[in-house]
């Protein structure tokens, strides 16, 4: 029996993600951009807004600051674009402090559920 494991927005993702905003630097070995985050999970990030958007393929570094949690770094490999922006594939084993980004993904989403839905699509 195949299980489906589609969330109410159809992904197939087994970490909590977060559907926030927040201002975010990317640095890559062409250039840097800024962006916002708009979704973040153990497995990688989505940004949207780019100043810039790094080549599919490449390694980029994220680097955002949120208040109460502090500086948070990722790196990964630029996976796709859309939305204006483009998903960050991130190797979960790397992941500097996972508490930190589970702090953040808990911040973000809170922030979304206040603003409402339309504000956060």
């Amino acid at each position: 029996m195949t299980r489906d494991r589609r969330g109410d927005r159809g992904d197939r993702r087994d970490e909590a993600r977060s559907p926030g905003r927040v201002e975010v630097r990317i640095s890559t070995e062409q250039s840097e951009s800024k962006g916002l985050l708009v979704d973040l999970s153990y497995s990688g990030a989505r940004v949207e807004e780019c100043t810039w958007l790094p080549p599919v393929g490449s390694e980029a570094r994220l680097c955002f600051e949120v208040p109460g949690v502090g500086k948070i770094e990722l790196s990964g490999t630029v996976h796709r674009y859309g939305h204006g922006g483009f998903a960050l594939c991130c190797d979960a084993d790397d992941l500097p402090d996972r508490e930190r980004v589970d702090r953040v993904t808990a911040l973000l989403f809170a922030a979304s559920t206040r603003r409402g839905p339309s504000e956060s699509e």
